[in-house]
């Protein structure tokens, strides 16, 4: 009797996740930005560039389109996006679908269809998978199945996470990932084997590949993850997942600038590369009005636009 409960309760949850994935990723996709920013540009001219002309300089999208794409890198004669390369090599296999389809029908699809099917076929289907991730955390920490439908709701529409997941940015992979290195270390941190630890590492060097800024989270996360396992020694296997995502970057700076190095130290336009020589990659002492203008203020507080943050 308590198998066939625990069968039918199963059930229910898989069917809430398909519903809640599907509700997410249809809500994404309705969404579409013509003008998305430098940001957005930069990384998925990246995407482009390797699918169609087999190569990592951004120098067709630089010289021959009207919008500048601000955020970017020269060394050696061409342009690089200044980025980091995971949401753009997440881009890559809808944008080399759109592009099998386009030769094989002979049509030329225009610049917002392609970035339409990049964007919500990398950035949308990884935002839907983070709600799910969240959604299943909350039950794992007690939530009620209803509680936990609504916070996911609530922390996915009522802060920037919606608007983040419409467009080609690194914030939801990102989110994606890290969450899902998390899942794994609270779904199993009684019984961390190796294996679990590994994929954890996995997950977690993937974030990393999206956003340099993951890197506070992943000390976090590596402090969880040895505190709750049992045989020490097994945290390498952890280590060896975070850093095999990260070989992909290790390549492309070696092809494009000769070294392993941030793209930030070869940014074009002067203002911002003089910003990210200030202490470690732009990031400097603690400055009382910075953190006013990321929190509170009407511009870009945090607490400003999604006030749900705030309870």
């Amino acid at each position: 009797m308590d198998r066939e409960a625990g069968n039918v309760l199963r059930k229910m949850l898989l069917t809430s996740d398909v519903i809640l994935f599907v509700s997410l990723f249809i809500t994404f996709a309705y969404f579409f930005h013509r003008e998305s920013g430098w940001n957005v540009d930069s990384r998925i001219r990246l995407t482009y560039t390797i699918v169609e002309q087999h190569s990592f300089a951004i120098d067709k999208y630089v010289e021959s389109e009207p919008r500048d794409v601000g955020d970017k890198a020269f060394f050696n004669g061409h342009y690089y996006s200044d980025k980091i390369i995971g949401t753009s090599l997440l881009g890559v296999i809808p944008m080399a679908i759109s592009h099998f389809v386009s030769r094989a029908f002979d049509c030329e699809f225009s610049e917002h269809t392609k970035r339409y099917v990049v964007t919500t076929f990398s950035v949308g289907i990884l935002g839907a998978l983070a709600g799910v991730i969240l959604y299943r955390l909350l039950l794992l920490f007690g939530t009620s199945p209803a509680g936990s439908l609504f916070l996911t709701l609530a922390f996915v529409f009522g802060t920037q996470t919606f608007g983040v997941c419409t467009v080609f940015l690194s914030y939801a992979p990102a989110l994606f990932f890290e969450m899902l290195s998390y899942f794994i270390l609270v779904r199993f941190r009684d019984s961390l084997t190796g294996r679990r630890l590994f994929l954890s590492g996995l997950a977690l060097g993937a974030s990393l590949l999206c956003e340099y800024t993951v890197g506070i989270v992943a000390v976090g996360l590596t402090i969880y993850a040895f505190a709750h396992t049992k045989v020490k020694r097994t945290m390498l296997l952890f280590c060896l997942g975070v850093i095999i995502p990260l070989l992909p970057f290790v390549v492309y700076t070696m092809i494009c600038f000769g070294r392993l190095m941030i793209p930030y130290d070869y940014l074009v336009r002067g203002e911002f590369k003089e910003g990210m020589s200030r202490g470690f990659q732009g990031i400097t002492g603690f400055n009382p009005a910075a953190l006013y203008f990321i929190t509170v203020h009407r511009y870009r507080g945090l607490f400003y636009h999604s006030p749900f943050l705030a309870l």
